[in-house]
């Protein structure tokens, strides 16, 4: 999976996903730069040096991570004396600093290089802002190999590579294995059923002040439901909205049925003091959580309770499918240094980078280098007790899809079935209600005028 550099990793991953469509990305046009910078952003000094060429590059982290990114650009500059990298770092500039990004590109000052992630990514290449790389990987043979495939995906549009991946993120489940022994219920099996989900949540709930489970009103979320059940969000083509087929219908029914139906799920405002589902995890009202590899590091660096990890539930038989989303670093296509700037990209995205990154970080989402990520440090991230959970995360990969809001006007569609799906949480409509208004509305947009 997207709060800003003043959150720790957990909150920021819970706000930006929460918000991923909070601001529908403008087509790039006539806005203005922003003139004051430091309002909206923190910039790198240290790794810049006279005479050699600077090479901007835009990224949004918590402080610690911006601190670990400098240093890994420091190994770059130390072998090329002949760059300066400095790091942009958006604060509030939007989910994921997209509308500050937006303004610095169509105000005519792009920067070299960009971290984006799936639907802002397709939303910049799909107006001309990204550097297709094609040219460059067929003249280098560069080895894309390197990467599990649905990373490499994550960085295609329409076909042609736009980027290199910096991190994945599939979905799994996090249960507190001390909230379940306390009350009594035994942990389920990795192929639990929605029913037997649902029944789980309702036994740890006590309506007070312990819940089973509280709703993720996001695709990453209810989207795996779907998908398991064989259902999908948008066609192929992101033509079509398929939400009022007879398995995406049972599935979201199923999914918000946990509040609706069920009352396991944590009622809005019930907790006004722990708001976000990671939150209320963290904090122990909740027994489970669903969430992508990068929700690990709250729970390994606070130690609150013990935990460990399922595959979603299904429907019946089926394996579960995970909607699976993807970080990349991507050039500007009118960098004044487009040489340097595919080194620098090499470097952050291929295996030297990465590698130091891991040393330096932790690798904390899903590393895109399939043999990183099947090395000891990553599949022990936690301790080895936590060995098999992270395998689980790996094993995900096998069946996952891509975010239906992989395309230029992502944001917009998913402004909307947030809108819609968040009167389903409150109780102000129902499943049913929500979805004829949604692909109603999405088919519309897609339509276009």
């Amino acid at each position: 999976m997207r709060k800003q550099s003043s959150t720790s990793r957990v909150s920021r991953r819970t706000a930006i996903k929460a918000g991923a469509a909070g601001l529908a990305l403008p087509a790039l046009g006539s806005t203005s730069a922003v003139a004051n910078a430091e309002r909206w952003s923190s910039v790198s000094m240290h790794l810049r040096r006279q005479d050699s060429i600077t090479l901007q590059v835009t990224v949004w982290l918590g402080d610690a991570e911006f601190q670990a990114m400098e240093e890994l650009a420091g190994h770059f500059t130390e072998a090329n004396p002949n760059v300066s990298v400095e790091f942009v770092n958006i604060v509030d500039g939007g989910p994921w600093g997209r509308d500050q990004l937006q303004r610095m590109i169509a105000g005519g000052e792009p920067p070299d290089l960009m971290m984006l992630n799936t639907g802002q990514f397709e939303a910049f290449g799909s107006r001309g802002a990204l550097a297709n790389l094609e040219e460059r990987i067929a003249a280098e043979s560069y080895d894309l190999g390197i990467y599990w495939a649905p990373a490499v995906d994550g960085c295609r549009i329409d076909g042609d590579i736009y980027g290199l991946p910096k991190d994945i993120s599939d979905h799994v489940v996090y249960l507190n294995v001390d909230m379940f022994e306390a009350s009594g219920v035994e942990l389920p099996s990795d192929d639990w059923t929605w029913d037997q989900y649902r029944e789980t949540a309702m036994a740890l709930t006590n309506g007070t002040d312990q819940w089973g489970t509280s709703l993720q009103n996001s695709v990453w979320s209810w989207g795996s439901f779907v998908h398991t059940n064989g259902g999908a969000v948008l066609n192929d083509e992101r033509t079509e909205c398929l939400l009022n087929s007879e398995e995406a219908l049972q599935a979201l029914q199923a999914y918000y049925g946990v509040l609706t139906e069920d009352e396991a799920a944590i009622p809005p405002g019930a907790m006004p003091q722990v708001e976000g589902a990671s939150e209320q995890f963290l904090s122990g009202i909740i027994g489970m959580n669903m969430a992508g590899p990068w929700f690990r590091p709250g729970l390994v660096e606070n130690d609150v309770f013990n935990w460990t990890i399922r595959l979603y539930p299904r429907p019946g038989n089926e394996a579960p499918t995970s909607v699976l989303y993807t970080d990349q670093w991507s050039m500007s296509a009118d960098t004044d240094h487009p040489d340097e700037a595919w080194a620098l990209l090499k470097f952050l995205g291929g295996s030297e980078g990465q590698t130091l990154w891991s040393d330096i970080y932790g690798s904390r989402s899903i590393t895109p280098i399939q043999e990183l990520a099947l090395s000891d440090a990553w599949l022990n991230y936690g301790g080895e007790a936590h060995r098999e959970d992270n395998e689980k995360i790996l094993s995900q990969l096998e069946r996952t899809v891509p975010p239906p809001t992989n395309f230029g006007d992502g944001a917009k569609v998913e402004n909307i079935w947030n809108d819609e799906l968040e009167l389903v949480i409150v109780g102000q409509s129902t499943v049913d209600a929500a979805v004829e208004n949604i692909v109603s509305n999405v088919n519309s947009t897609l339509s276009g005028p």
